[in-house]
């Protein structure tokens, strides 16, 4: 759940995998990948029909996210 943090910040804007830097991200493209489909099972994000490389959140993904950040920004603050 930690990588919905990533959308947080604009939620709805879609991650491109393709633009992802693997020699700095804490995972593989194809682990990013099992994660995505993961997180769409539970009802997260959705893989793009005509591209896999584009994840969106969903309405129950964008909620979350904005749980974790504001989780994040109370930890910071306290």
């Amino acid at each position: 759940m930690q990588s919905c943090f990533f959308w947080a910040k604009n939620p709805t804007q879609p991650i491109n995998l393709e633009n992802i830097d693997y020699s700095r991200a804490p995972g593989t493209k194809l682990e990013f990948h099992e994660l995505a489909k993961g997180l769409e099972s539970k009802v997260l994000v959705s893989i793009n029909a005509w591209d896999d490389n584009l994840i969106s959140l969903t309405e129950k993904g964008r909620e979350r996210a904005l749980a974790m950040r504001r989780q994040a920004t109370r930890t910071s603050a306290a």
